[in-house]
């Protein structure tokens, strides 16, 4: 497809929660609006976006979005997050020489729990 070139600046104010992480952005969503609601099931491969507002996103520094230079840019802002929760619950890696084993760790990281 042919994409116009006019770059819009990166959408701000998301971020994702999965797994049990979810159910609680949502419990405390209910709450907010006076209701006492909360998710039964496994939590695991659930994925949400919830508005934090643009000072707690994480997304400072993301590209503009030009789909006729990388129409799956928008991918940025999932791959921070997904790295940012990384790095919280098992600290920053050992760097590796191999691009192979590099490669695997960066992917590993971007997985849902």
């Amino acid at each position: 497809p042919q994409f116009d070139a006019a770059p819009g600046p990166p959408v701000r104010g998301w971020r994702c929660a999965t797994g049990s992480e979810s159910h609680e952005v949502t419990a405390l969503a209910a709450q907010k609006h006076g209701l006492n609601a909360s998710l039964s099931g496994e939590s695991s491969g659930r994925q949400i976006w919830h508005f934090v507002g643009e000072e707690n996103d994480g997304a400072g520094g993301c590209e503009a979005f030009d789909p006729a230079k990388n129409p799956n840019s928008s991918d940025q802002l999932y791959r921070r997050e997904r790295l940012r929760t990384w790095r919280q619950k098992h600290g920053d890696d050992v760097p590796v020489k191999d691009p192979l084993e590099r490669a695997l760790k960066f992917y590993r990281k971007l997985q849902v729990d």
